[in-house]
């Protein structure tokens, strides 16, 4: 929107506004790179469990490059998104990895149940 206002209305704001749902990571990153100094508060989804296991539940093998859960069922390299670099971890099908030890899912899909993790740019346990 920017980079457009300037091209064909030759505007370019001082500043700007923006509500609390932009304090996203990736769009923060983003006005970072414009130089641009954000006062937007960042959003902090950890609370946001909906009952389902956090990431900090799971402890990541480097040697097997594979997440365990908490009940002991691994969760193996699936595939990667080369452009951002960013690897998937899902459970075997059969494999029967909760969503919640304490609330658990009734979803059938385990297809969604998965991590990811971008080697080199986030701490593994």
């Amino acid at each position: 929107m920017l980079e457009r206002a300037k091209a064909k209305l030759g505007f370019a704001p001082a500043s700007l506004a923006a509500d609390k749902s932009y304090g996203t990571a990736p769009f923060l990153a983003w006005l970072l790179s414009w130089k641009v100094t954000p006062f937007v508060p960042v959003l902090d989804r950890k609370p946001q469990t909906d009952g389902k296991l956090t990431r900090d539940a799971f402890v990541y093998d480097r040697d097997r490059d594979c997440f365990i859960c908490p009940e002991g069922h691994d969760l193996t390299y699936r595939n990667i998104t080369v452009e951002t670099g960013v690897k998937r971890y899902k459970p075997a099908t059969a494999a029967p990895v909760r969503a919640s030890l304490s609330v658990p899912t009734p979803r059938s899909d385990r297809s969604s149940a998965s991590l990811t993790r971008r080697p080199g740019r986030q701490s593994a346990n």
